[in-house]
């Protein structure tokens, strides 16, 4: 038995590599000769491909194949906040509804606003590029990211 893809990076969707099943030297047949099942395939991680014979062919074979992790499929959106505003919290946008812990980690102009409790404190009007870190999870690794904040 021989996997077409031994690595894939997590998608959300079940992973399922073709595969290619010889026997001496004859080539087997899906459904016909053999069936498949994958277990663990949709996570990051180990994931297995497990054939099991058909009719006068018997036993089964596993290989295993790994989903490696994703960068965050999110962005910020550019922050317009006024000078009397309270803290806000950044706003991260993606298709899917996806909510990363994340740390703010700097502030471009210190003069503009501020990074206190993990929100984005005004100070006075302009532009600042804010760095934030999204933390790793199961499927998906840390990721950086910057956005804007205009203070008016």
């Amino acid at each position: 038995m021989k996997l077409r893809q031994k690595t894939f990076t997590y998608s959300g969707r079940d992973r399922e590599p073709a595969v290619r099943v010889i026997y001496g030297k004859t080539r087997l047949k899906k459904g016909k000769d053999y069936r498949i099942t994958y277990r663990n395939n949709r996570s990051a991680g180990k994931a297995v491909a497990e054939i099991t014979g058909i009719g006068e062919y018997t036993g089964t074979v596993k290989c295993t194949f790994r989903i490696n992790k994703t960068r965050w499929p999110v962005k910020a959106k550019i922050m317009r906040l006024k000078v009397s505003q309270k803290p806000a919290a950044p706003v991260l946008v993606s298709k899917k509804d996806y909510h990363p812990k994340y740390k703010l980690l700097s502030i471009s102009d210190k003069k503009v606003a501020k990074i206190k409790n993990n929100r984005i404190v005004p100070r006075g009007e302009g532009k600042a590029v804010v760095k934030m870190k999204l933390y790793a999870d199961q499927n998906h690794k840390k990721t950086l990211i910057t956005f804007i904040v205009v203070v008016s």
